[in-house]
């Protein structure tokens, strides 16, 4: 596996702290798009920029616009 690690130019733990950190954008992304998705079921006609600012005003949700385009279902 040391190999593996130089090869990629990263240490062990380096390694995984970022698996930690992805874990966690996707846990915080999954909690983003069900938000979204609740939204877009009450307000079907809503575009993305009226939902993203709706939703960034009732609690200072941190989201970016590309995250509601890619839920735009």
């Amino acid at each position: 596996m040391e190999s593996v690690y130089r090869e990629l130019g990263l240490s062990r733990q380096a390694l995984h702290q970022q698996c930690r950190r992805d874990m966690g954008q996707q846990t915080h992304h999954k909690h983003l798009f069900e938000i979204v998705k609740e939204w877009r079921m009450k307000h079907p006609r809503m575009g993305s920029r009226s939902l993203y600012y709706s939703i960034k005003n009732i609690g200072g949700i941190d989201l970016g616009m590309e995250l509601i385009n890619l839920n735009n279902s």
